[in-house]
């Protein structure tokens, strides 16, 4: 029992009157004192309660009171007992013929209830409470709002639009009356419910991509549920402003525990509070770090991380040292927060370098070295020292309980934040992904593949064939789209698998397949990765391959075209002897054409260049694609690096357009000889490096042919 002890006997002597009298009691004597028990923290034994519901539902038809209704939920729910099914299918039938006449506090009542108990009304109930309480919305206080809407995030329920405009307004109108953990729960809720509607989008891609005809499903019904049902999607995040500027002042009076959930939630939803807020939220941890979770510490540095808050060293320093008091504590989850704020702060520090040294004005390859150099200098600013080796550490002991998205994310951004970790740890972790294989989805096979290129690690034989194995299943194939073979393709060549023979011709047959839908940049990963991988198709094959891309050239842009311009570059598609049909450069040139007014002078070069590469000069009808290629290049040589110049230069010169040539010729000489010799000599070291690849993957392949 929870009240004081010099009370107990007088609460039973009033429980045992109270058993007495219940015969003759109406629904309101019996929310009341069920409402005292609650309000007393006072929990009868299981006997007399469940005398109490059966008397209470015996008189759910026979005039209980809306006040009545939610008296009574409220106190199941604060003393945490679970009415049985029967007993919630009365109440449900009973109080919703009422609904229309419960006050705010009513329904705000019996919906936080519901979500304590975690019992999920009907949907005929539903529509009716979303009714009632949209008209009563704007009665509805502070505490009503954040309990209402935490109910719907917590027994994810599908609001409609109506009352979700209701109730962010109604937030606006009580901006200045929400608590610390009215806003959290408030936010939290509203993060969760978009946090639920990206993962089911996820579910269903992953379902799309598994079961083609669920692709020619999502299709035919049109837009998606939002448009048809009236549920809520998403919506203007403009009504946060207001809460956002009337909490700031108070932020010091915020818990660490509210803090860091009010970045998360933020996060989340994606919506930019301005810097000021960020910092303030940052000084309110620093002062209480000493409170801060392991939880708590991973949400609030991936919340600032992802708000683009880069704090001072200064400022994050009590945190990073409570950080790592706490992080033996942490779950998989908040190692994958971690983890992602590494990243994230990086790709912060990296950006304030570029935009630090374009100030300068400096031309764009000594930009771009200098950005470097500066970004190198600030990287391992978040975790560093003990407390990077600590979580290291905590993640390869706990390795094992990731499940597969978590493993693979985990992987993800430690590759984004340029950490490449140690020889047992990255044999751990290989070993872990083996492990779940059969659970991994498409787009997991991808991180693991780019995680596995960033590491530069070279995996065990047997790793490598189960891997693959697993990504190249007839099963899982078939389900696949073009865009995610040709990165599959791609992955395998930058993590060095070398695919066998057979299961490289499943994924260029399952390529070319009408549902595939291979688009123009699925078709230029397609031809960068069979370069990489040093595999040139049957003519068959090729020749399915340039018809079906000159169909989907009618709808490629400029960055589509663009691609593939860079991709008809690369000197190991002429090495094996890939080349475009003439029909298909007909079609391409035509797409150029379409394209032309927006390209820019870049896109122009690279566009020039693939024309040369390929040796498909334009003629008859796009004889003038050429002068307006150049035209185009010769307004930005300034930004235009100098071997795309070069590759445009050459292609001009090669097809014989000396007039059209001249004004590219004009690029500033401003290279040192020295610089332009090492130049020349890293890209012939590089070429040679290429071409031992593209030796050694097409002697394994062959190897494997009959």
């Amino acid at each position: 029992m929870l009240v004081a002890a010099s009370c107990s006997s007088t609460i039973e002597q009033l429980q045992q009157l109270a058993l007495q009298q219940l015969p003759q009691m109406q629904s309101r004597h019996i929310s009341n004192i069920l409402w005292a028990c609650a309000s007393l923290r006072y929990k009868p034994q299981q006997p007399w309660l469940n005398r109490f519901l059966a008397r209470a539902q015996a008189l759910h038809q026979q005039g209980t009171s809306p006040q009545g209704f939610a008296n009574t939920l409220w106190a199941l729910a604060s003393l945490g007992v679970q009415p049985c099914r029967q007993w919630l299918d009365s109440f449900f039938t009973a109080s919703q013929a009422q609904l229309h006449s419960f006050q705010a506090q009513e329904l705000s009542s019996i919906m936080w209830a519901l979500a304590t108990l975690a019992r999920r009304p009907s949907s005929s109930w539903q529509c009716s409470y979303f009714a009632a309480s949209t008209a009563k919305m704007g009665t509805c206080t502070a505490q009503g709002v954040s309990n209402q809407l935490w109910a719907v995030a917590k027994l994810g329920l599908a609001a409609p639009k109506p009352w979700m405009a209701a109730m962010t307004y109604a937030c606006q109108l009580r901006a200045r009356e929400f608590t610390p953990i009215w806003l959290v729960n408030l936010l939290w809720a509203a993060a969760t419910l978009v946090g639920k509607q990206q993962q089911q989008q996820h579910l269903t891609k992953l379902k799309c991509e598994q079961q083609p005809s669920a692709v020619e499903n999502v299709k035919a019904a049109g837009t998606s549920s939002s448009g048809n049902d009236g549920s809520s999607n998403s919506w203007d995040l403009h009504w946060l402003r207001p809460l956002l500027a009337a909490a700031e002042p108070k932020l010091g009076q915020y818990s660490a525990h509210c803090i860091a959930n009010l970045l998360w939630s933020l996060a989340v939803l994606e919506h930019q509070p301005t810097m000021q807020f960020l910092h303030s939220c940052c000084k309110s941890l620093s002062t209480q770090s000493d409170k801060v979770t392991a939880a708590g510490a991973a949400s609030a540095l991936w919340g600032l991380s992802k708000l683009g808050c880069l704090p001072a060293p200064q400022q994050l320093a009590s945190l990073l040292q409570q950080l790592q008091a706490v992080l033996p504590d942490s779950r998989p989850q908040q190692l994958v927060y971690l983890a992602a704020a590494m990243a994230l702060f990086n790709q912060q520090q990296q950006r304030i370098a570029v935009e630090a040294v374009q100030q300068q004005q400096l031309p764009m390859e000594a930009a771009a070295e200098a950005a470097t150099t500066e970004v190198g200098a600030a990287e391992g600013t978040v975790l560093s020292g003990v407390c990077f080796e600590q979580y290291m550490s905590v993640c390869m002991q706990q390795m094992h309980q990731f499940h597969p998205g978590q493993l693979c994310q985990l992987g993800r951004w430690l590759a984004a934040a340029n950490i490449t970790p140690t020889a047992e740890w990255a044999d751990t972790y290989l070993m872990c992904v083996a492990q779940q294989l059969q659970n991994l989805s498409p787009s997991h096979h991808l991180m693991v593949l780019r995680t596995l290129a960033v590491w530069q690690i070279e995996p065990h034989e047997g790793w490598s064939a189960m891997f693959l194995a697993a990504a190249t299943a007839e099963q899982a194939v078939v389900g696949y789209s073009a865009e995610h073979i040709a990165s599959l393709l791609q992955g395998f060549a930058a993590a060095r698998l070398v695919p066998q023979l057979e299961q490289l011709q499943l994924l260029l047959q399952r390529f070319v397949t009408p549902c595939a839908e291979a688009s123009t940049a699925a078709v230029a990963i397609l031809l960068q990765g069979l370069c990489s991988l040093g595999f040139r198709p049957p003519e068959h094959w090729l020749q399915r391959l340039w018809q079906h891309g000159e169909q989907t050239l009618v709808a490629a842009d400029a960055a589509a075209i663009t691609s593939l311009a860079i991709a008809l570059q690369t000197p190991e598609l002429g090495q094996l002897q890939i080349r475009p049909s003439k029909l298909w450069g007909v079609a391409y040139h035509a797409a150029v054409a379409a394209v032309l007014p927006v390209l820019t002078p870049r896109q122009a070069a690279a566009v020039l260049a693939g024309l040369g590469a390929v040796h498909r000069q334009p003629v008859q009808q796009h004889a003038q694609l050429l002068p307006g290629l150049t035209a185009i290049v010769s307004r930005g040589l300034q930004d235009i690096p100098l071997q795309d110049v070069v590759g445009a230069w050459w292609t001009l010169i090669e097809f014989g357009f000396w007039a059209e040539a001249v004004p590219l010729n004009r690029v500033p000489a401003s290279v040192p000889e020295e610089e332009e010799q090492e130049q020349q000599q890293e890209e012939e070291e590089q070429q040679t490096q290429r071409k031992h690849l593209v030796e050694r993957q097409s002697y394994q392949l062959q190897q494997q042919q009959p």
